[in-house]
């Protein structure tokens, strides 16, 4: 790993860890192993190396979704488990995606003039749950609830996940994340099966 590289790393753990507020360069230069010239070499500032921090580090984390995910050919249940147990067991193996999730959940929105890394962050994830949606609408493997579409659940489906994260992050879930993230996907999808209407209406039928 190069000090580029190194100095990304050690700013996303000393703001999570310290908060955004109080991740010193010098700190952050130190866990890095290079001296605070090497910042301003890199960046400008700690504004631009934070930024560079969350933005490379998530656009990893879509490259590591799109590469669970087991193709269209696949049921859409299978695709949205396989997506959510990436995002769990990632953040379990991973000091640095832990650290990503504590930084864009806790510490970012305290701070102004950050608000395009949340506008470039959320379209990877948003699309790839509204494709394997629309997949899976069209292959039959979903149904959706009578007028919503498959933006409104995608959207549904993706506030749920980035509620769970954020109660991770802040130490408020009771719970393994993954387990929740499974219980929410798996709602979701019972409410969307091709047989739910049918389950609903023998259920309602009289005995």
């Amino acid at each position: 790993m190069d000090a580029r590289q190194r100095l990304l790393r050690a700013a996303l753990a000393s703001v999570a860890d310290r908060g955004y507020a109080d991740a010193g360069l010098r700190e952050i230069a130190a866990a890095a192993g290079v001296t605070t010239g090497s910042v301003y070499h890199h960046f400008g500032g700690k504004d631009e190396l934070v930024r560079a921090a969350v933005l490379e580090h998530a656009d990893l984390v879509a490259l590591e979704l799109q590469a669970a995910d087991p193709g269209r050919d696949a049921p859409a249940d299978a695709r949205l488990r396989a997506l959510v147990g990436a995002l769990a067991s990632s953040r379990d193996q991973s000091r640095w995606h832990r650290d990503l999730g504590i930084v864009i959940s806790i510490e970012l929105p305290k701070v102004d003039g950050f608000q395009d890394v949340f506008v470039h962050m959320r379209p990877a994830l948003v699309n790839l749950i509204r494709g394997i949606a629309a997949d899976g609408v069209a292959r039959g493997d979903l149904e959706l609830v009578p007028g919503v579409t498959v933006v409104e659940f995608a959207d549904g489906v993706l506030a749920g996940i980035v509620g769970l994260e954020l109660m991770a992050a802040r130490g408020s879930l009771n719970g393994p994340l993954d387990r929740a993230l499974l219980l929410h996907v798996d709602t979701a999808l019972a409410a969307s099966r091709p047989d739910r209407a049918r389950r609903t209406a023998t259920s309602r039928s009289p005995t």
